[in-house]
């Protein structure tokens, strides 16, 4: 969707955010002919609100919650049952952050092969800073030391709790 992906970028101009609003606004217009009337939910009007939103608080990047999503997908990967969801998560989470520390100890062979496959699809949540007591900032992004760390870690909505 054009009109989102325009709200969502870096950068954002003035054009950039009227455009935006034409698009979604033409989307809200057409979606009962698209989708159906039984399809429309409160989400598909909340759409109408997204460039006053940006006009307010800046560029759905930083303000978005997708990435809260994406990492509880990854989070709930830990999980591999219904009972105890939180304490697996917990134990699993555990393991994965020792064991790089473990698995630079191993001799080469399958084995040390077998362990770095298991935190490869985890290396993407890089650690990128300690802002309290085991809370950790994750993900990349480059802090600009003028703004306020509060303001920064709340907009941009990645931080996580390391028990």
């Amino acid at each position: 969707m054009t009109g989102v992906a325009l709200l969502n970028s870096d950068s954002v101009s003035r054009e950039d955010i009227n455009i935006g609003d034409a698009l979604l606004c033409k989307f809200v217009l057409d979606f009962e002919s698209l989708y159906t009337l039984c399809n429309m939910s409160f989400n598909i009007h909340l759409l109408r609100h997204l460039a006053r939103c940006v006009l307010e608080t800046g560029t759905l990047s930083i303000s978005s919650c997708f990435w809260f999503e994406h990492l509880n997908g990854k989070l709930m990967s830990l999980a591999h049952g219904t009972r105890h969801a939180g304490l697996q998560i917990a134990k699993t989470l555990g393991h994965l952050t020792e064991l790089p520390e473990k698995i630079v100890r191993l001799p080469p062979g399958p084995t040390k092969q077998f362990c770095e496959q298991l935190t490869s699809k985890f290396k993407r949540l890089k650690v990128n800073e300690c802002i309290g007591p085991k809370m950790f900032s994750v993900g990349n992004y480059s802090r600009d030391k003028n703004v306020p760390s509060e303001l920064v870690f709340s907009r941009l909505g990645k931080i996580i709790c390391f028990m």
